[in-house]
């Protein structure tokens, strides 16, 4: 029942229509990670250099200040991994007594007695963890981390001890699809929210490897395989056909907004800027692009059924604009397994 009312005010409060607000923020605390996931979009920044690019202490919790003063309700921090950090635990707490509905995204790989601890007392709304295989030659070589298996099924399990609310991701790859029901099957004997999702995208540096390993589109249409993102919901002539820069915003471990995980321009260094000026001079910027050029993604007719963006587009094809092969046969193949599907019906 509390799940349902708290859904119930969730989707009441994102659906107010109204000027740019600051309702939820993804925030990149550091790049740093333990694993090097093959599919990973943030990994080609994961060095022990990055640190080098991270805001100090003091200057997360003026971004924090801020983004509580512009009105943000829920904050996850992730990355990377967040707990990579020295400072997480102050960080967090900060966060917390300012009254953020917080989430954590983490590899758990770096959980330690003390974070746990904390969470235990002060706890999250839930804290999610990626699990694409649960058996360990696998686990290790899609991190391209030894060891790594190991803590995390032991820290999976000291989560759930400490009845801490946990979710799982698992993408859905050519390398783990045939493990698909393992996982699920774990999940729900340990009583974890499995979210399957196929989605992959190109590296926030243009590096497109993790795009090799996007499932088949043969697969795709015999599993009926989901993708679970919400880029083409409008029927629009401009650009973007979603809630880009409406409500939901990301922030990297540098301090800089963005609109999307994909969508990284334009941004703002929060030290810097005003951050109302910044969420309408983002928003207002996306919000009134449009096609520039010939591209077929301008006039499809079968938009409703692409998983592609603009966004994805500019770091796999550094073009806003073009169509990206994969997602856009996709697409077609199932408009036309559909159209098949109802001209049956109709017979």
């Amino acid at each position: 029942m509390r799940d349902r009312r708290y859904n119930f005010w969730s989707k009441n409060v994102v659906s107010i229509k109204s000027i740019p607000r600051m309702l939820s923020v993804n925030f990149e605390l550091t790049y740093r990670c333990p694993l090097h996931c093959l599919h990973c979009y943030s990994d080609c920044y994961n060095s022990e250099g990055a640190v080098e690019h991270e805001l100090e202490t003091s200057e997360v919790k003026t971004v924090l200040d801020k983004i509580y003063n512009a009105g943000c309700l829920w904050l996850t921090f992730t990355g990377g991994d967040p707990l990579m950090r020295n400072d997480f635990i102050e960080i967090y707490r900060y966060a917390q007594h300012k009254g953020f509905i917080i989430s954590v995204m983490t590899s758990l790989n770096v959980l330690n007695e003390e974070i746990l601890n904390m969470f235990t007392r002060y706890r999250p709304f839930y804290i999610s963890t990626s699990l694409n295989a649960v058996t360990e030659k696998l686990y290790n070589s899609i991190c391209q981390a030894g060891g790594t298996y190991e803590k995390t099924m032991y820290n999976i399990k000291k989560i759930l001890n400490s009845k801490i609310h946990l979710k799982t991701q698992t993408v859905l790859a050519a390398f783990n699809f045939h493990e698909l029901r393992q996982i699920e099957a774990f999940c729900r004997s340990k009583e974890i929210e499995f979210r399957p999702n196929a989605l992959i995208f190109a590296r926030l540096n243009g590096d497109f490897k993790p795009c090799r390993y996007r499932l088949p589109i043969s697969v795709v249409l015999k599993e009926k395989v989901e993708f679970k993102n919400n880029c083409a919901i409008f029927n629009s002539r401009k650009l973007f056909k979603c809630d880009i820069a409406s409500y939901e915003w990301v922030i990297n471990p540098s301090g800089y907004l963005a609109s999307c995980t994909c969508v990284r321009e334009p941004s703002f260094n929060l030290l810097d800027s005003n951050i109302n000026e910044a969420v309408r001079n983002i928003s207002s910027y996306l919000k009134s692009r449009i096609f520039l050029s010939k591209s077929k993604c301008k006039n499809c007719q079968v938009w409703m059924y692409c998983h592609s963006c603009p966004g994805m587009a500019k770091l796999e094809c550094n073009d806003w604009e073009a169509p990206i092969s994969y997602y856009c046969d996709l697409a077609w193949q199932k408009a036309a397994d559909r159209l098949t599907i109802s001209n049956n019906v109709a017979l």
